[in-house]
């Protein structure tokens, strides 16, 4: 095509101890990393959040002003429902009286989704179809919105974090590599761990946990060495010489992470009677010394560090070694920016 239409897109991942950027642009169905960026967070509030957004953007001067944002936790409701099969129309007019079954608080405090799932794991029966049904309280939404105020950007979508990191896996596997292999999605947050579980081009199963996370990890190198927060942090990111002393210290942390991971890939394994083959990490949390090994030990699967970005181009004015070591912190923003390929 001589003349391509291109789209540029930012990926706002808010997180509770920084927030993170990745700039994209499609072009004749290619994907380019144009920008990327990190700053952290001062403070939980929505005001230390909305002044960490303003920082980041004006520091990495995106060329474009849309981005996609995500929410996450205890407020966002995903299940997986077996319905009749039924027009999109028909669909979208069932979900309240579906929703009203599966959603723990008052239906008219939130925002509901739904779309419908196709794969070969599919174990509906004839006549039926699997739908993933979404809803978020609506407060949630207000309070994402809000950390974008001052920072003149637009929101072109508000995604969820399990579903960004199941995106960025679909937006840079092909096809045939990932054809017949059920693969699961780790990212280790400051604060939770986000598990996506992906088969045929399609996120299966989400869960978020708590148990497991950086914090957990952080706070345990801290009582077992004797160190201040920061401390532990820096020592628990470059061991220099002290891997030993940081295994033993999260050894129940990471004990704990894997029991809840093979949970999850239990009940997964026996809804759709399918292995998960491949485990992999990302989030700041999943490059924690000596954690690959001792999961592919305990879970009995191969575990490998996930790299967003291995399916994209990097502009020539991107640091492409800086952007190769913070891979795995930027796997939800890329996730969310690679909604590019939809507009």
């Amino acid at each position: 095509m001589l003349f391509s239409k291109t789209r540029s897109l930012v990926g706002l991942d808010i997180g509770t101890t920084s927030v993170k950027a990745v700039e994209v642009i499609e072009r004749g169905g290619e994907v380019t990393v144009t920008g990327f960026g990190q700053v952290e967070v001062v403070g939980d509030t929505i005001e230390a959040r909305r002044a960490a957004v303003n920082d980041l953007v004006n520091a990495c001067g995106f060329g474009t002003r849309k981005v996609v944002t995500a929410i996450s936790g205890k407020n966002v409701i995903v299940r997986y429902l077996t319905l009749p099969v039924m027009g999109e129309e028909e669909m979208r007019n069932a979900l309240t009286f579906e929703a009203s079954k599966y959603v723990p608080f008052p239906l008219d405090e939130c925002v509901l989704d739904c779309q419908r799932l196709q794969g070969g794991v599919d174990r509906a029966g004839d006549g039926q179809m699997t739908v993933v049904l979404v809803a978020a309280r609506r407060n949630q939404v207000v309070e994402q919105m809000a950390c974008l105020e001052g920072s003149h950007v637009q929101a072109d979508a508000i995604d969820l974090d399990v579903m960004a990191l199941g995106n960025a896996f679909i937006a840079t596997t092909p096809k045939d590599a990932a054809e017949g292999r059920i693969s699961a999605l780790v990212d280790i947050g400051a604060t939770k761990v986000s598990i996506t579980v992906v088969a045929d081009g399609t996120a299966w199963f989400t869960r978020e946990l708590q148990a497991g996370a950086g914090r957990d990890m952080t706070s345990a190198v801290a009582t077992r060495l004797g160190l201040g927060q920061e401390e532990a942090e820096a020592v628990k990111r470059n061991p220099e010489g002290r891997e030993h002393d940081v295994s033993d210290a999260v050894a129940h942390v990471v004990d704990d992470l894997a029991n809840e991971l093979q949970l999850s890939f239990d009940w997964f394994e026996n809804q759709f009677e399918r292995r998960i083959d491949t485990l992999h990490l990302s989030g700041g949390g999943g490059r924690l010394v000596g954690l690959k090994d001792h999961l592919a030990r305990v879970l009995g699967r191969d575990v490998v560090d996930f790299d967003p970005f291995s399916g994209m181009n990097v502009d020539a004015a991107v640091d492409a070694a800086l952007l190769a070591r913070n891979a795995g912190r930027l796997a939800i923003a890329a996730g969310l920016a690679s909604r590019v390929k939809k507009g």
